[in-house]
């Protein structure tokens, strides 16, 4: 091409977009697409996973997590709640400590009554201790009541032991999340911050929460997740409250999200499978008494729905994951 006709065509080029520019401009207010919350919420946790590790500090990820849920949260008010707490906290550890003594004195810190927590120290919720109620996921009804659940246990225990500079780290096993901890001799051992964050064994979580050796050697449980993993089991609440909401979409698009930060997770996996088996059921089972009375060209997206359900289903089964008496939801 002429330098002549490559000027007259770029030339053009920018007209064009200077046109399409001037009529984005001249669109209607309500003729610009925005985007959802769940959107702006999946944005967010897209950038926050694009973080490298070192950069990444789970506390403030969990109440951003939280506040998508209630608005009304302060994160940086929260924060320095507990920058606060893991200020005493320090205060207490001699110095030169090790880091068994460390984590002994964390364990008295959260778990003992003293002057350092008010005389009321943290425990687990006995009134609801699966969390059944979404709130009491959240860190600050947590702060607030100090009764918890093995999704805002272990975070507070995590966010206090990094501030002190032990080595801990999130690790889950089926529908439960705990603590990893690692001793000055590099030493792994579990910590079950539901009860004391005493140690305790494999084999005793295993017989408790039963899991597949193939669940174990594919990694879906039981292993020390990296901070960025963690992101993932933490939005695992908002997982919960999308589908609440019935946000089928917003829950589809933040499972996929999950599994491009972790393809073991099989929470996110299961989280697909409930996505579309609800719209499976509502779109069709709960409309038509038989699949013959489903409208010839509806099929197509019946079949489309029970294949996906199924499949995600079989990938989780593939990795070891098994159906636990109660159907996940």
């Amino acid at each position: 091409m002429s330098p002549f006709r490559l000027k007259r065509s770029l030339a053009a080029s920018v007209w064009v977009l200077a046109c399409l520019a001037i009529a984005y401009l001249l669109l209607p207010a309500h003729a610009v697409a925005k985007p959802t919350i769940a959107a702006l919420h999946l944005q967010t946790l897209r950038e926050l996973a694009a973080l490298p590790d070192s950069q990444i500090d789970l506390l403030r990820i969990k109440l951003t997590i939280d506040r998508m849920i209630d608005p009304a949260i302060d994160i940086d008010a929260e924060v320095a709640r507990v920058e606060a707490m893991a200020v005493e906290l320090a205060g207490q550890v001699p110095l030169l400590a090790s880091s068994r003594v460390k984590l002994d004195v964390l364990r008295r810190y959260v778990y003992q009554p003293g002057p350092w927590n008010q005389h009321r120290s943290f425990s687990y919720d006995l009134g609801d201790p699966f969390g059944r109620v979404l709130r009491n996921k959240l860190l600050p009804t947590y702060l607030n009541s100090r009764k918890g659940n093995c999704v805002s246990m272990p975070i507070l225990f995590l966010a206090l032991g990094e501030r002190i500079g032990l080595d801990l780290s999130l690790a889950t096993a089926p529908e439960h999340i705990f603590i990893k901890f690692r001793d000055d001799d590099g030493t792994l051992y579990n910590l079950e911050t539901t009860s004391g964050a005493g140690v305790t064994r494999d084999l005793w979580m295993r017989k408790q929460l039963p899991m597949t050796d193939a669940a174990i050697n594919n990694g879906i449980y039981m292993r020390p997740l990296t901070k960025r993993e963690a992101i993932g089991v933490l939005a695992d609440v908002l997982l919960s409250h999308y589908g609440r909401q019935k946000q089928t979409d917003a829950r589809i698009a933040l499972a996929t999200l999950m599994l491009e930060i972790d393809p073991r997770d099989v929470r996110a996996m299961l989280a697909l499978r409930a996505a579309y088996r609800y719209m499976w059921a509502t779109e069709f089972v709960e409309k038509y008494p038989t699949p013959n009375d489903i409208p010839i060209p509806e099929r197509p997206r019946f079949v489309e729905l029970e294949r996906s359900l199924l499949a995600w289903q079989r990938k989780a089964e593939a990795l070891g994951w098994r159906m636990p008496p109660e159907t996940y939801q």
